[in-house]
This record gives structure tokens, sequence and C-alpha cells, in this order.
């Protein structure tokens, strides 16, 4: 049976860390055991509490401003985050947390325009796989100099033909071996890849071009 709202608030105090890390975890613990916990001396409690979607916005707040990176990350990833407070954590100085950002479905526009233009790769990339993001910043990362990133556009549900046909023509094998296995990319642009000079895009688009007319 599910452990009490009294149980879980006196297990918060519990000596032993491993019983706070799951009571931190834990859905139903009070808001007010949880606000306890948010000031734990272990930082995997606190890590824990920013995870938990149980936990007052008030205090995922002041998580957010945590010493440590692993914790803030995790008021990033928390689906129960405000938008305020993830534009916020999108200026954190921590490549992880901004990342945690990116990959968030509730992170606001705005947010994401900035973590488009971030330093670190692994943050556009997952800027290009956020559903939201909306034609304007996938033709600007379409544009970026890591391959990574543009291989994520192409794979965006929402990329426009356009773009496809712009990167099938991309410097990067690996690229247009992705334009080539897409199923969004049009049959004139599979046809032009089969005369590609790598092999491996020769195949992927003869493959694909049976494949549509299957």
């Amino acid at each position: 049976s599910a452990t009490s709202a009294s149980a879980l608030s006196s297990l918060a105090n519990d000596t032993n860390s491993f019983v706070r890390h799951a009571v931190a975890r834990n859905a139903s613990t009070p808001a007010s055991a949880l606000e306890k916990l948010g000031s734990d001396a272990d930082a995997g409690v606190r890590q824990n509490v920013a995870s938990n979607l149980s936990t007052p916005q008030s205090w995922l707040e002041k998580l957010a401003n945590d010493n440590a990176a692993d914790v803030r990350a995790a008021v990033a990833e928390n689906p129960a985050t405000s938008e305020f407070l993830l534009g916020e954590l999108a200026l954190d100085n921590d490549s992880k947390v901004r990342q945690r950002v990116a990959e968030n479905h509730n992170t606001p526009f705005e947010a994401l325009k900035t973590l488009a233009n971030d330093i670190f790769s692994k943050v556009r990339a997952s800027v290009a796989t956020h559903p939201d993001i909306g034609t304007d910043l996938l033709e600007i990362l379409a544009l970026n100099k890591d391959y990574q990133v543009r291989r994520k556009v192409v794979e965006h549900p929402a990329t426009p033909t356009s773009l496809l046909r712009q990167l099938s023509v991309d410097k990067d094998t690996l690229v247009r071996v992705h334009v080539a296995r897409d199923s969004k990319t049009p049959a004139e642009v599979l046809e032009k890849l089969v005369q590609d000079r790598a092999n491996w895009v020769r195949e992927a688009a003869e493959n694909n071009l049976i494949a549509s007319k299957n």
C-alpha cells in the first residue's frame, strides 16, 4: 500500500540519506516535507526534490539557484517548471542545465531562440529536436556549423521541403545520408541524391525511392 502523507513527512527527517532520496522523489510527499528536503545537505536529495512534479513553484525557484549544477538541471528538466523559470535557466552558466532547458517541451520560444545560438553544439542540437521550434529557428539551425545540429534539423517532423532540398547538397556526407533516408524527402530530391558522389548516400536514396513507390 502507498505510504501515508504523515509517514512520508516523518521519513523526510530520516538520518539515512537513501530514505530521504526516496521521499524526495515520491510525488505523494507533502509540500512541507519537500520544502524541508529542498534544503537537505545531500545534493542528490535536493536533485530529487527538483525533479518532483509535486514540488511547489516557489521551491523550484530556489533550487534553480542551487550551487549544484545537477540540481539546477533537474529543475530545468521538470515538466512542472514555469516558463519564466525556464527562461532564466536558459542563461545558466552550465551547459548541462541549458541543454535540459532546450529539451523541456514547455520552454518558451524566446528561450529557444537564445539557446539556438549557444556556444555548445549539444545545446543547439537539443533545440533542433524541440517540437515547438518553428520554421524560422529550423532555418537558422540548418546553417549551423556543426553537422550534428544540421542532422537533427533533417530529422525534425516540421522541417519543410525547402530545407531538405538545401541540406541535400550539404558538404557533410552524414547530413546528406539523413536527407536520403528521411520519409519527408520528396522524390525529386531523392532522384538527385541517387547521383551523389558518396555510395551510402546513393544507396539510401535508392532504398527510399523504392519504399515510397510500394
